[in-house]
């Protein structure tokens, strides 16, 4: 009769699984990424088309696609480093629908990019907050 376990009560089961939860129950939040700037150019004659802000080359490629282009070619900011990427919308087969409040949004099309090659740039880099695009200028020019 020596080799029965000892009894156990209640409160020692409910103390251990109330520490358990609570111990699971405290997580840390993620840390954001901080955002960068990327400046679009046009790969013909490498004047800029544009800036992005977002927190990786890929990200800004993204959003830089769903805009319509398709040579996508990024620099950072203050850097001379590039990234080219091939970019192009695609439809989606089943359009995904998200309800907000009373509205529906429905998505029937994703960007979607490729990473080409990257390199440094060795020639001058103008980091001015212009953006010259010619495409804008000569319509706006148009439409006076």
């Amino acid at each position: 009769m020596a080799d029965a376990p000892p009894a156990t009560t209640a409160a020692t089961t409910t103390a251990t699984a109330t520490t358990a939860t609570a111990t699971t129950a405290t997580r840390k939040p993620k840390q954001a990424k901080a955002k960068s700037t990327f400046m679009l150019h046009d790969p013909k004659d490498f004047t800029s088309l544009g800036k992005y802000q977002s927190t990786d080359f890929r990200y800004a490629a993204l959003k830089v696609a769903s805009r319509g282009h398709t040579n996508i070619l990024l620099r950072k900011t203050n850097t001379k480093e590039m990234r080219e990427f091939t970019g192009a919308v695609v439809p989606l087969d089943t359009p995904k629908e998200i309800h907000r409040g009373d509205r529906v949004i429905r998505y029937t099309k994703k960007p979607v990019v490729k990473f080409i090659k990257r390199w440094v740039y060795n020639g001058t880099v103008n980091d001015d907050e212009d953006v010259s695009n010619t495409t804008v200028t000569n319509n706006n020019a148009a439409a006076n």
